[in-house]
C-alpha cells in the first residue's frame, strides 16, 4: 500500500515545502513491539505501536496500564 500511494506522498511534501506550513513527512510505516524478557520473544506482546495508523494496542493482563502509558509518551517523543 506503501509503494502505491507514495507518489502522492511526494506530492504532499512538495505542496508542503512550497505552501510553507512545515518541512518534508518523510516517514516510513513503522510496527514496534515490546516484549517481556522471560517471553524471550514469543507469544503476545503486551504492548504494540502501529505506524500505519498510529495506535497503541495494550494488553492489560500482561502489563499494567500506567506503565503502557508512560512508554507511549517516551515512544512518541523520541519518534
Amino acid at each position: 500500500m506503501y509503494v502505491v500511494l507514495s507518489p502522492l506522498l511526494l506530492i504532499y511534501n512538495v505542496l508542503g515545502l512550497l505552501g510553507g506550513y512545515g518541512g518534508p513527512d518523510w516517514h516510513l510505516p513503522a510496527r514496534v513491539a515490546w516484549r517481556t524478557r522471560s517471553g524471550l520473544g514469543l507469544g503476545l506482546a503486551p504492548l504494540k505501536f502501529y505506524g500505519t495508523t498510529d495506535k497503541y494496542k495494550v494488553r492489560v493482563e500482561r502489563l499494567d496500564p500506567r506503565l503502557a502509558y508512560a512508554q507511549a509518551v517516551v515512544h512518541h517523543s523520541v519518534c
